[in-house]
């Protein structure tokens, strides 16, 4: 009854969003959010409809992991982006000064002698923070037995997230700056540096993962003897 109930509902929702209409015939983010959520709604009615209430508890964790499929709303990937932005460039202002670089910030911008930076929403990193929480909440299941130990590998996704930008960001500008302008026009580590970049930050996760895995209190084996 419960999982025809949630069938129904994910079924009448998909069918309530055909009928909306947009100008150009363009979808909004935040439409393709609702409408993939109405479908999963569907999918988890029809998973209980079939299998029942005990498969399902048995498969929380991919059917809640099939959550990841819908599109973040308008209202919290701008959220994200511009808490991303500024706080990425916050960090790179505070490398920068200890370095010792000679600049002057106005807001999101440092002004160099040879050029002018604008830490745009393109050098937020929302797609690769995106795709590392992801991860952090598969490595979390993976390799770590207790709850608190899993939140606090995906809470540090952010922090993490943020180190990389501005890793990025002070590597090219100072390249830039001082080595050749082309690094922030042309160079590849600009235009198609988002995977190395990335593997930093998978250079920070991997020993956070290590650290809570060995802090946790796992039960000990013991071994079976056989007389």
């Amino acid at each position: 009854v419960v999982g025809l109930g949630v069938l129904l509902t994910g079924e009448a929702w998909r069918g309530s969003l055909g009928t909306v209409s947009f100008r150009g015939g363009e979808l909004p983010n935040d439409f393709l959010s609702l409408a993939q959520a109405g479908l999963l709604c569907w999918v988890y009615g029809a998973f209980l409809l079939a299998y029942g209430r005990r498969a399902f508890r048995n498969a929380l964790f991919p059917l809640l992991f099939s959550l990841f499929m819908i599109p973040l709303p308008v209202f919290a990937a701008e959220f994200l982006i511009q808490a991303l932005q500024h706080i990425s460039a916050d960090l790179s202002d505070a490398i920068f000064t200890l370095l010792g670089a000679t600049y002057h910030r106005n807001g999101l911008n440092f002004e160099f002698a040879n050029l002018t930076v604008f830490v745009a929403e393109e050098c937020s990193g929302i797609r690769s923070t995106m795709a590392l929480f992801i991860l952090s909440v598969l490595a979390g299941r993976l390799f770590l037995e207790g709850m608190p130990r899993r939140v606090m590998l995906v809470a540090a996704v952010f922090p993490i997230a943020v180190v990389k930008n501005a890793f990025r960001i002070v590597l090219i500008t100072l390249l830039a700056n001082y080595v050749d302008l082309r690094f922030i026009s042309s160079h590849w580590l600009h235009t198609m540096g988002g995977m190395p970049f990335f593997l930093v930050a998978l250079c920070l996760l991997a020993p956070i993962t290590w650290i809570l895995r060995k802090t946790e209190n796992r039960p000990a084996v013991k071994e079976s003897s056989q007389y």
